[in-house]
């Protein structure tokens, strides 16, 4: 009696330990890692990305740029040698050329539009619109023809071909105005807390998407709409109104009926030149 009884709790031990030990490190929180997501949802993606963005901007092409157009002057480290032209390689910049692509650039923002269309956010989609119109414009300003109609799909295109430089401008474009027509409807509720520039106000969005867009400028007859228009598309030169008007409205009257911006820009790269070339040989 006393050793059936023995076998018999040995045999529910042993059944008891073999059920607890068949899902013992699996399901839940067990094999969910936080840190490694499978999915993300649009708003998280959108952080991502306008952390991307910000450093294309203001990252090494801004730097290098402005050393290269003597804005700024290398003295130090490999500032120095890039001032010089002599720290520069092939592959310098291939990390900065692949950021509008990869993780946090088109690939995340294709992502965003995807899942922006089925829940018909058209405000998360025209922001989308917007920002990837504004990091393939940096590239194409910068490197001049781009992979980009067939930069949707790395396994379909492994190498994908370049467009010539002008095609991707179009393309830009196109983007834009989707961008700022979706960003129109209101509807949907777009990244909110997630943008950390325009806390998601489709307005602010909308406005940024036509300050990137080209308009028609006016034939220099109108001095007042010339100059509000100038000062809507780079509100930066608020600050500078007063030192360069009459820059702006002699190139108005010398040459309207052209592209006032590009002339302007020209003009004050000029004198800046001019400036520069005076200071170095003093």
């Amino acid at each position: 009696m006393k050793k059936q009884l023995k076998g018999a709790i040995c045999a529910a031990v042993l059944a008891i330990v073999a059920a607890g030990c068949n899902n013992f490190l699996k399901g839940g929180d067990l094999t969910k890692d936080p840190n490694n997501p499978l999915a993300a949802a649009p708003k998280q993606l959108f952080g991502s990305v306008q952390s991307n963005l910000w450093q294309q901007q203001s990252g090494d092409l801004a730097r290098l740029t402005s050393l290269w157009m003597q804005q700024t002057v290398g003295v130090q480290r490999q500032m120095r040698d890039e001032y010089n032209y002599t720290g520069v390689v092939e592959g310098s910049f291939d990390a900065e050329f692949s950021r509008a692509y990869q993780g946090g650039g088109r690939l995340d923002l294709l992502k965003i539009d995807s899942i922006a269309s089925i829940f018909g956010d058209s405000i998360m989609l025209g922001v989308s619109n917007v920002v990837e119109a504004w990091m393939i414009g940096t590239d194409a300003d910068i490197w001049g023809d781009i992979p980009f109609s067939q930069a949707d799909s790395f396994s379909l295109y492994p190498t994908p071909a370049l467009d010539p430089q002008q095609t991707v401008y179009s393309d830009v474009q196109n983007l834009l105005s989707r961008g700022i027509a979706n960003l129109t409807t209101g509807v949907g509720v777009g990244p909110e807390e997630f943008d950390l520039v325009y806390g998601g106000d489709p307005d602010k969005w909308i406005a940024s998407g036509k300050n990137l867009t080209d308009f028609p400028w006016p034939d220099g007859a109108n001095e007042q709409e010339a100059m509000k228009l100038i000062l809507c598309a780079r509100p930066m030169l608020n600050a500078h109104v007063e030192r360069w008007s009459k820059l702006v409205m002699k190139t108005l009257g010398r040459r309207g009926g052209e592209n006032v911006g590009d002339v302007f820009v020209e003009e004050y790269l000029r004198e800046l030149w001019e400036r520069t070339r005076v200071a170095r040989l003093a």
